[in-house]
């Protein structure tokens, strides 16, 4: 059984690419990003390099949690570190901006 590739315009890859990012930061896994959208992660992954990187990334805050002792930080790349206190979340921000 022959499959056929899957091709798409630079401009669809820059759009998953915008919406791969914003659900990363959202919280959301590779894994579950790529099996939706049936893409390999390493081909997300390399299209979201291949936007231009951003200076200034938004930032949200969220006062859910109004008594939490802990911050999670979530990369544009999609890393998310979690459980940090707010020292250790502040070193962390300075080493990677």
């Amino acid at each position: 059984m022959t499959r056929t590739r899957r091709t798409w315009t630079p401009d669809e890859k820059r759009r998953i690419a915008i919406d791969v990012r914003e659900r990363l930061a959202a919280g959301e896994r590779w894994a579950a990003i790529a099996r939706e959208l049936r893409i390999h992660p390493n081909t997300l992954r390399a299209w979201l390099e291949s936007l231009p990187s951003q200076t200034i990334e938004p930032v949200q805050i969220r006062d859910d949690q109004p008594n939490a002792t802990t911050v999670t930080l979530t990369t544009p790349d999609g890393f998310v570190f979690g459980a940090l206190d707010l020292d250790s979340a502040t070193r962390l921000w300075e080493r990677l901006r």
